[in-house]
């Protein structure tokens, strides 16, 4: 049976898409961020970017909100990555990204859309609507 974690979905999205250089937006702590950057490294993803809210506790993660993420997502695209990534299964950004793709041409995969988007690959289903993010919907 086939099974997957958002971390190998972000592989298979980087892969299928060609997404070498990322921006990263996470409501982790700096030291986390910087995990998680080293890791993307060592499978060839260069982070060009990063913005970490300094979160430490998941509840506070799901509080996050749109107004929280927009200004960091918008700094990050300006530094033009291959894709802008929220990182976090309890963060919410699908909601955001296809306003935040739309204003800055950079495309967004968020962690819960992209695991939800290889989930469907391995069951051979119909992808994402585009409002969840360009590349997922294709």
């Amino acid at each position: 049976m086939p099974a997957t974690t958002s971390t190998l979905a972000y592989l298979e999205a980087f892969r299928a898409f060609g997404t070498e250089r990322i921006g990263l937006f996470t409501p982790y702590t700096e030291d986390v961020n910087e995990a998680i950057i080293r890791s993307y490294e060592r499978d060839g993803i260069k982070t060009v970017s990063h913005r970490c809210l300094g979160l430490s506790d998941n509840e506070s993660f799901g509080r996050v909100s749109d107004d929280e993420m927009r200004p960091g997502s918008l700094e990050l695209a300006a530094d033009a990555p291959d894709a802008l990534i929220y990182l976090c299964t309890n963060l919410y950004g699908a909601n955001i990204a296809a306003g935040i793709e739309g204003g800055t041409g950079v495309p967004v995969l968020d962690s819960v859309a992209v695991t939800l988007w290889h989930c469907l690959k391995l069951a051979g289903s119909p992808l994402l609507a585009p409002r969840w993010g360009r590349l997922l919907g294709d």
